[in-house]
Protein backbone atom coordinates (compact mmCIF):
# COMPACT_ATOMS: atom_id res chain seq x y z
CA UNK A 1 0.00 0.00 0.00
CA UNK A 2 1.48 3.50 -1.26
CA UNK A 3 0.62 5.26 1.95
CA UNK A 4 1.96 2.53 4.08
CA UNK A 5 5.11 3.24 2.41
CA UNK A 6 4.66 7.05 2.80
CA UNK A 7 3.87 6.36 6.65
CA UNK A 8 7.27 4.10 7.52
CA UNK A 9 9.39 6.31 5.13
CA UNK A 10 7.90 9.58 7.28
CA UNK A 11 8.24 7.35 10.75
CA UNK A 12 11.98 6.23 10.10
CA UNK A 13 12.79 10.59 9.29
CA UNK A 14 11.01 10.90 12.91
CA UNK A 15 13.00 8.29 14.24
CA UNK A 16 16.64 9.32 12.83
CA UNK A 17 15.89 13.23 13.97
CA UNK A 18 14.90 11.88 17.45
CA UNK A 19 18.04 9.71 17.94
CA UNK A 20 20.39 12.13 16.46
CA UNK A 21 19.38 15.57 17.48
CA UNK A 22 18.95 18.40 14.83
CA UNK A 23 22.78 17.72 13.28
CA UNK A 24 22.55 15.18 10.47
CA UNK A 25 25.94 13.65 9.42
CA UNK A 26 25.92 13.29 5.64
CA UNK A 27 25.64 9.37 5.60
CA UNK A 28 22.59 9.87 7.56
CA UNK A 29 20.84 12.20 5.53
CA UNK A 30 21.99 10.06 2.32
CA UNK A 31 20.21 7.46 3.85
CA UNK A 32 16.86 9.38 4.41
CA UNK A 33 17.10 11.19 1.29
CA UNK A 34 17.40 7.57 -0.91
CA UNK A 35 14.84 6.05 1.27
CA UNK A 36 12.73 8.86 0.34
CA UNK A 37 13.50 9.18 -3.63
CA UNK A 38 13.41 5.38 -4.00
CA UNK A 39 10.90 4.60 -6.58
CA UNK A 40 8.50 2.22 -5.78
CA UNK A 41 9.26 -0.46 -8.08
CA UNK A 42 5.80 -1.91 -7.97
CA UNK A 43 4.00 1.38 -8.99
CA UNK A 44 2.57 2.42 -11.92
CA UNK A 45 5.04 1.99 -14.81
CA UNK A 46 4.94 4.80 -18.20
CA UNK A 47 2.50 3.69 -20.01
CA UNK A 48 3.26 5.85 -23.41
CA UNK A 49 7.18 6.06 -25.44
CA UNK A 50 8.07 9.24 -27.12
CA UNK A 51 10.81 9.07 -29.69
CA UNK A 52 12.84 12.58 -30.09
CA UNK A 53 16.27 12.57 -32.34
CA UNK A 54 16.48 8.88 -31.75
CA UNK A 55 15.61 8.99 -27.84
CA UNK A 56 12.96 6.16 -26.85
CA UNK A 57 11.76 8.21 -23.62
CA UNK A 58 9.16 6.26 -21.20
CA UNK A 59 6.59 8.94 -19.91
CA UNK A 60 3.20 8.51 -18.34
CA UNK A 61 0.08 10.37 -19.40
CA UNK A 62 -1.69 12.60 -16.74
CA UNK A 63 -5.42 13.15 -17.68
CA UNK A 64 -6.60 16.86 -16.46
CA UNK A 65 -9.98 18.07 -17.38
CA UNK A 66 -9.31 19.92 -20.52
CA UNK A 67 -5.62 18.47 -21.11
CA UNK A 68 -3.14 16.02 -21.15
CA UNK A 69 0.11 16.01 -19.38
CA UNK A 70 2.94 13.46 -20.22
CA UNK A 71 6.01 13.60 -17.85
CA UNK A 72 8.05 11.57 -15.93
CA UNK A 73 10.80 11.15 -13.31
CA UNK A 74 13.47 12.76 -15.53
CA UNK A 75 11.79 16.23 -16.29
CA UNK A 76 10.63 15.14 -19.41
CA UNK A 77 6.83 17.30 -19.51
CA UNK A 78 4.47 18.27 -22.39
CA UNK A 79 1.43 19.11 -22.53
CA UNK A 80 -1.39 18.50 -25.20
CA UNK A 81 -5.07 20.28 -25.05
CA UNK A 82 -6.53 18.10 -27.26
CA UNK A 83 -5.57 19.34 -30.32
CA UNK A 84 -2.31 20.57 -29.90
CA UNK A 85 0.87 20.09 -27.54
CA UNK A 86 1.08 23.61 -26.50
CA UNK A 87 4.15 23.06 -24.09
CA UNK A 88 7.50 20.80 -23.95
CA UNK A 89 10.27 20.67 -21.33
CA UNK A 90 13.68 18.82 -21.36
CA UNK A 91 13.77 18.06 -24.84
CA UNK A 92 15.64 21.32 -26.19
CA UNK A 93 18.87 21.61 -24.73
CA UNK A 94 19.49 23.64 -20.93
CA UNK A 95 16.56 21.76 -20.90
CA UNK A 96 14.36 25.01 -21.97
CA UNK A 97 10.44 25.39 -22.23
CA UNK A 98 9.15 26.16 -25.60
CA UNK A 99 5.55 26.66 -26.01
CA UNK A 100 3.59 26.83 -28.90
CA UNK A 101 1.21 29.25 -28.87
CA UNK A 102 -2.21 28.58 -31.11
CA UNK A 103 -4.25 31.64 -33.24
CA UNK A 104 -6.26 30.43 -35.57
CA UNK A 105 -4.18 28.47 -37.94
CA UNK A 106 -1.07 29.53 -36.88
CA UNK A 107 0.98 28.15 -34.45
CA UNK A 108 3.64 30.51 -32.72
CA UNK A 109 6.82 28.84 -31.26
CA UNK A 110 7.89 30.59 -27.91
CA UNK A 111 11.45 29.83 -26.29
CA UNK A 112 12.77 31.74 -23.23
CA UNK A 113 9.73 34.77 -24.06
CA UNK A 114 10.58 34.90 -27.61
CA UNK A 115 8.84 33.85 -30.59
CA UNK A 116 10.98 31.85 -32.83
CA UNK A 117 8.47 31.66 -35.85
CA UNK A 118 4.97 31.40 -37.05
CA UNK A 119 3.95 28.72 -39.13
CA UNK A 120 0.68 28.93 -40.76
CA UNK A 121 -1.65 25.43 -40.70
CA UNK A 122 -4.49 24.24 -42.57
CA UNK A 123 -7.90 23.64 -40.59
CA UNK A 124 -7.64 19.52 -39.06
CA UNK A 125 -9.26 17.14 -41.55
CA UNK A 126 -10.28 13.53 -40.41
CA UNK A 127 -9.85 10.49 -42.45
CA UNK A 128 -9.77 6.91 -41.66
CA UNK A 129 -5.84 5.89 -42.28
CA UNK A 130 -5.29 3.97 -45.38
CA UNK A 131 -2.20 1.83 -43.32
CA UNK A 132 -3.96 1.44 -39.75
CA UNK A 133 -7.26 1.75 -40.24
CA UNK A 134 -7.03 3.95 -37.47
CA UNK A 135 -9.12 7.31 -37.05
CA UNK A 136 -6.61 9.86 -38.42
CA UNK A 137 -6.82 13.92 -37.57
CA UNK A 138 -4.03 16.01 -39.72
CA UNK A 139 -3.16 19.48 -39.89
CA UNK A 140 -0.69 20.23 -43.09
CA UNK A 141 1.81 23.35 -41.77
CA UNK A 142 3.99 25.11 -43.70
CA UNK A 143 7.38 26.26 -42.44
CA UNK A 144 7.56 30.66 -41.96
CA UNK A 145 9.87 31.43 -44.92
CA UNK A 146 10.57 28.05 -46.73
CA UNK A 147 9.01 26.09 -48.60
CA UNK A 148 8.98 23.08 -46.33
CA UNK A 149 5.62 21.63 -44.61
CA UNK A 150 4.78 19.55 -41.74
CA UNK A 151 1.68 17.64 -40.58
CA UNK A 152 0.63 16.74 -37.19
CA UNK A 153 -1.11 13.55 -37.07
CA UNK A 154 -3.36 12.32 -33.59
CA UNK A 155 -4.54 8.55 -34.20
CA UNK A 156 -7.53 7.29 -32.34
CA UNK A 157 -8.39 3.78 -32.37
CA UNK A 158 -11.65 2.35 -32.87
CA UNK A 159 -12.98 3.02 -29.11
CA UNK A 160 -12.29 7.04 -29.96
CA UNK A 161 -9.33 6.70 -27.70
CA UNK A 162 -6.05 8.77 -28.00
CA UNK A 163 -3.42 6.38 -29.11
CA UNK A 164 -0.41 8.23 -31.08
CA UNK A 165 0.70 11.90 -31.54
CA UNK A 166 3.17 13.15 -34.02
CA UNK A 167 3.56 17.57 -33.66
CA UNK A 168 6.10 19.54 -34.37
CA UNK A 169 7.62 21.64 -31.31
CA UNK A 170 10.96 23.45 -32.23
CA UNK A 171 11.24 24.82 -35.96
CA UNK A 172 14.68 23.59 -36.00
CA UNK A 173 14.18 19.77 -34.59
CA UNK A 174 12.06 16.77 -36.15
CA UNK A 175 8.81 16.44 -35.27
CA UNK A 176 8.30 14.65 -31.75
CA UNK A 177 6.31 11.02 -31.88
CA UNK A 178 4.40 10.02 -28.94
CA UNK A 179 2.74 6.35 -28.58
CA UNK A 180 0.70 4.52 -25.99
CA UNK A 181 2.69 1.34 -25.18
CA UNK A 182 0.47 -0.97 -27.19
CA UNK A 183 1.34 0.15 -30.20
CA UNK A 184 4.82 1.53 -30.37
CA UNK A 185 5.15 -0.48 -33.69
CA UNK A 186 2.67 1.99 -35.58
CA UNK A 187 4.36 3.57 -38.20
CA UNK A 188 3.31 7.64 -37.89
CA UNK A 189 5.25 8.77 -41.43
CA UNK A 190 3.06 9.58 -43.79
CA UNK A 191 3.78 10.68 -47.46
CA UNK A 192 1.92 12.79 -49.30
Amino acid sequence: DPKMKILQKVIIVLIFSSVFGCSFQSKQYNFIRNTLSNRNVDGPTPNWVIDWVGMKIRVFAINSENQIFFANYDDYFLVFDGWQIIEAKGFLPQKNVIKIQVNDNNLTYILNKKAVTTDSCESWSVSIDEKTNFILHEQICYAAGTDYNYTNLIFLNDESQIIALKYKIHPDYPSIQLTLNKYTQLDLNRKY
